[in-house]
């Protein structure tokens, strides 16, 4: 896991019979744009324990048969209802709760100052829940340290806005105050996304979602698969490329122009030995390359076809290059 994204209510709220057809798609591509939060991921998400009580009262739960009435009064045929409940479900029915994990425990908003120039507001009780939102994530990111925070809700644009507030406890006043991001659908959290935060904070197999995101954010069509050796993040910790926001942009750098052929001047096949006449090292179809990330540091892969493997990160006289792991 390596950020937090909260639902808030006007992110899934059904839109009302007077919506307009757009209303309609821009909330169905909304909420099926967060479909792979059903799959393991790198995000974290949350709602509100509010958040029901809210879509109750103002009448905008979206249950099937809200749907299927506003699919039909607005003679919409190309929207799957089925994925639109899948996700309502997911969101609503297995996501947990911000206050389950924190130690919000009974609060109100006693102010709360952000840029509230893209969001709006049908019903007063969203507006309050969304400030409350705002504090709770900004208090849940504290507590969880999990790298950047995002609410999603329903909104003109994404943005990144400085919020500042206080929340009235039982034990006092919480005072708050930090950056979040504000977003409708997964594809604006990506652009909002700083890749080098997501990469300091990646586990798993997530560093393979940090490149695959700083290419879209590059507007960069990668023409070669890729993924990371056994013990590539073993030397990318040692040489300081997971802790160190210079080293890991220009880490990124040359993963990108890897993966979409660019810069090809600053690559050469790694030799099995230090003969000038020595053929390229191989193993297998694969055959090894080196990459200069600047004069200190350099990219060792592996490379067949359209296939690339990152095995290691090197100093300027080091030309080890891990073994090829089991594909």
């Amino acid at each position: 896991m390596t950020a937090l994204a909260v639902f808030e209510g006007t992110a899934l709220a059904c839109p009302g019979l007077n919506a307009s057809k757009d209303e309609f798609y821009r909330f169905s591509d909304n909420l099926t744009s967060w479909l792979p939060i059903k799959r393991d991921t790198w995000l974290k998400f949350f709602i509100s324990e509010h958040t029901l009580s809210v879509l109750a009262e103002t009448g905008t739960y979206p249950d099937r048969q809200s749907i299927s009435n506003r699919l039909k009064s607005l003679n919409i045929i190309d929207v799957d209802i089925q994925d639109i409940c899948d996700i309502v479900l997911t969101i609503l029915g297995k996501t947990p709760y911000l206050e389950e994990v924190t130690s919000l425990g009974n609060c109100s908003v006693s102010f709360c100052d952000f840029d509230n120039s893209v969001v709006g507001y049908t019903e007063s009780k969203f507006e309050d829940q969304f400030k409350y939102v705002l504090l709770a994530s900004l208090k849940a990111s504290l507590e969880l340290s999990q790298g950047e925070t995002f609410v999603v809700t329903h909104c003109a644009k994404s943005i990144r806005t400085n919020v500042k507030g206080s929340l009235n406890s039982d034990s006092g006043n919480i005072d708050l105050d930090g950056w979040l991001g504000i977003c409708s659908e997964l594809g604006q959290l990506e652009s909002l996304l700083c890749t080098t935060t997501f990469w300091m904070n990646a586990d798993g197999n997530f560093h393979s979602d940090a490149l695959q995101i700083h290419c879209k954010q590059l507007d960069k069509r990668p023409n070669k698969e890729f993924g990371f050796g056994n013990d590539f993040l073993k030397s990318a910790i040692s040489h300081g490329f997971t802790t160190q926001a210079s080293k890991i942009k220009t880490l990124l750098k040359s993963l990108v122009e890897t993966i979409c052929d660019e810069n090809l001047g600053k690559t050469h096949g790694l030799r099995q030995n230090s003969s000038g006449n020595s053929p390229q090292l191989t193993s297998g179809s694969f055959k090894a390359m080196r990459r200069d990330i600047d004069y200190e540091y350099h990219l060792h892969y592996w490379i067949s076809g359209n296939v690339v493997e990152f095995a290691n990160l090197v100093v300027h006289n080091d030309m080890t290059i891990f073994p090829l792991s089991t594909r």
